[in-house]
């Protein structure tokens, strides 16, 4: 089987901290919002794209923040926030005072909630977080990569030695899965991790029990980060 970018790029990320697929879905959203930043501002398809999406999400917006372009991020939401006033004048001006159920709210409570329903309605974006459905679209190639070359000798010796796949990221790999060889791998690979990293909290509990004294920590001293990483995604820089 042929091997290709995204298969040197999951077999280099798994030598690294964390999950690889976190890894690599991280370093992908960075390079897009740099590439935002410093080539795309001005372009009217990006523009039409994330005024679709009403701007990024918080994480995303945050990070776009911390490129340092003022002039670039001022430039996307000055346009975003233009079109949300034009969204809000239109919804909640014309098509709230005009509309058949106006004379309604004045004799009915409830007519109120659901004019203010189908306000939020006309306000909500329609479409997502472009940072997002960047991360998505890399996040699905890399685990179809892994599922297709699982039977790698590199990848799998990799696999065992590193951390492993963080719990979500495991389960978004299981409704890929079409065949039982895979299905059983993955089972394979990722309960010694999850089993090791519980005993690593076991010890770490116990040795914060007082009686144990001060003797200190051992490699699970940092297990309750590892844990937070692995239920939840790794959060490191990209």
């Amino acid at each position: 089987m042929n091997k290709h970018t995204l298969y040197y790029n999951l077999r280099d990320a798994f030598a690294e901290e964390g999950c690889p697929i976190c890894r690599l879905c991280s370093q992908a959203v960075d390079r897009y919002l740099s590439h935002l930043l410093y080539e795309s501002v001005n372009d009217p398809g990006v523009r039409w794209d994330i005024r679709r999406s009403q701007g990024f999400c918080k994480e995303h917006a945050w990070q776009l923040q911390r490129k340092g372009d003022v002039l670039g991020i001022a430039i996307i939401h000055q346009d975003v926030i233009a079109a949300i006033s034009r969204i809000l004048r239109r919804e909640g001006g014309y098509k709230l005072c005009l509309s058949p159920t106006y004379w309604l709210r004045k004799v009915l409570p409830g007519a109120v909630s659901e004019a203010a329903r189908q306000l939020a309605k006309g306000l909500a974006p329609t479409g997502v977080c472009p940072a997002c459905r960047q991360r998505t679209e890399v996040e699905l190639a890399y685990l179809e990569t892994l599922l297709q070359h699982y039977t790698d000798p590199e990848l799998q010796a990799l696999w065992r030695t590193s951390g492993g796949l963080c719990w979500p990221h495991l389960q978004r790999a299981l409704p890929l899965v079409r065949d039982e060889a895979p299905l059983r791998l993955l089972i394979e690979m990722e309960l010694p991790h999850f089993e090791k990293l519980c005993d690593e909290l076991s010890e770490f509990i116990r040795r914060h029990d007082y009686r144990f004294g001060s003797k200190g920590f051992g490699s699970e001293s940092d297990s309750w980060i590892r844990a937070i990483a692995k239920i939840s995604g790794w959060h490191g820089q990209p």
